[in-house]
């Protein structure tokens, strides 16, 4: 028969080997027999890897304080409530229940590791509840230096975020939001620079933080570049569109807004985007074009048993003693809203195609030629058998390229700003076999 410390022994090896399953139907016994701080560490270790939360919460409970000077236990309790308490706050609840949950941890005094883990997962929360001061506040807690550069790896083997590049984010946008924008620039242009694989987040809080010191030109040159993809997003396009109106080129915020309401996308959603647009009907003195957005977003308002406010009621009953009948059919009022647009960007002066395409003009398969360029330049280019070339990042190409080796490429569209022309942007690069 086994000894109690023979089963400790062999709770501990299986444990180790990464066997807790077997190991926790030992320290049960052990638990049930006899139990030291060691066996409680371990019990409680074996079910937390197991995510046994329902017995492991309550044990951790019953050990804050019972062996004050065994770090063993209180990173055990502090794992615990991270993975069992903190982390399974569903986004849909209160931002005060995961500050709560975050601060009882943190009166165990985790180490930096947890304590990092503790103050992102309120950060996450903040800036999901776009509570910008609670975000600003947390996001103090953390060394940047101190969180990992890695990017995560995602279930589907993509790379993800790094905790270093969250953090820039939080940080940025609490600058931003809480109106310092002037304070959030150096950290933006870290951001671009380190972690160029999430640019388009960066540079859109770059041109915010441009607008909101009034640099209207910068802000509009970055929204430019942020829409100039394949599928731009259609509230980047709005406010990209918002930037141009303010720059007094009402005719082209027009005709990009008519672009996005093209998106495919839930119409309610869009609301904000068709009020929008219709304001800059009326301003251009197109009232009837006006009246059918104005109805088009109370209508949708309506059909989700939103709020209609006042004001859009208002704009409606003043375009209506001008003599406009407007359908109370959302049906009909969406169905004259998408002619107009699709109208509106065939007309001349409607947005480039080149620009804002949502046809997929991706070269696929192409074939070309490496050149690498100055080696301390992170980007190179690769010529095209058809004579056109393609802009290429040098960490997308694969390992031991050199010079002049040939490649299969897809080449999507993009604006090269400096020559107000077409270009191409490389992806999917592979060494063509020999």
């Amino acid at each position: 028969m086994e000894t109690p410390f023979e089963k400790k022994l062999k709770a501990n090896e299986l444990r180790k080997s990464g066997n807790y399953q077997d190991a926790l139907v030992i320290y049960k016994e052990l638990h049930q027999e006899n139990s030291d701080q060691y066996t409680h560490a371990g019990y409680l270790h074996c079910l937390r890897k197991l995510k046994q939360f329902k017995e492991a919460l309550p044990l951790a409970d019953s050990l804050i304080g019972k062996f004050p000077g065994f770090d063993w236990v209180t990173t055990e309790i502090i794992w615990t409530y991270i993975e069992g308490l903190l982390n399974p706050i569903p986004q849909e609840e209160s931002l005060s229940i995961t500050i709560s949950v975050a601060n009882k941890i943190l009166q165990l005094q985790p180490n930096q590791i947890a304590s990092n883990v503790i103050n992102m997962r309120v950060c996450k929360a903040a800036k999901h509840e776009k509570n910008w001061k609670v975000l600003a506040e947390w996001v103090q807690k953390i060394d940047p230096d101190s969180l990992d550069s890695k990017p995560m790896q995602l279930p589907n083997g993509r790379e993800g975020w790094s905790q270093q590049g969250l953090w820039y984010l939080y940080k940025a946008n609490a600058l931003v939001e809480n109106g310092m924008s002037d304070e959030a620039f150096p950290f933006l242009e870290y951001a671009l620079e380190h972690f160029p694989k999430h640019k388009k987040f960066f540079l859109r809080l770059r041109a915010l933080a441009y607008f909101n010191i009034g640099r209207i030109e910068e802000a509009a040159a970055d929204y430019k570049i942020l829409c100039e993809v394949q599928r731009p997003d259609w509230w980047m396009l709005k406010e990209y569109a918002d930037v141009l109106k303010d720059l007094g080129r009402k005719d082209d915020a027009l005709e990009i807004m008519l672009f996005a309401a093209q998106a495919r996308q839930d119409p309610g959603l869009m609301v904000v985007l068709f009020e929008a647009i219709g304001d800059l009907f009326y301003e251009r003195g197109n009232k009837e074009n006006a009246a059918l957005h104005y109805q088009l977003t109370k209508l949708i308002r309506e059909d989700k048993a939103w709020k209609v406010p006042d004001s859009l009621n208002d704009k409606l009953s003043g375009l209506s003693t001008d003599g406009f009948t407007i359908s109370i059919s959302l049906e009909e009022v969406f169905q004259k809203c998408q002619a107009i647009w699709r109208h509106g960007t065939e007309k001349p002066g409607a947005v480039p195609s080149s620009q804002f395409s949502h046809k997929d003009t991706t070269k696929v398969n192409a074939h070309g030629k490496i050149s690498l360029g100055r080696p301390d330049r992170p980007f190179c280019f690769i010529n095209l058998m058809d004579g056109d070339s393609v802009f290429c990042f040098k960490d997308l190409l694969p390992p031991g390229i050199i010079d002049g080796d040939e490649v299969i490429v897809d080449a999507r569209p993009s604006w090269d700003q400096k020559k107000n022309k077409q270009s191409w942007k490389a992806q999917n690069i592979r060494l063509q076999k020999k």
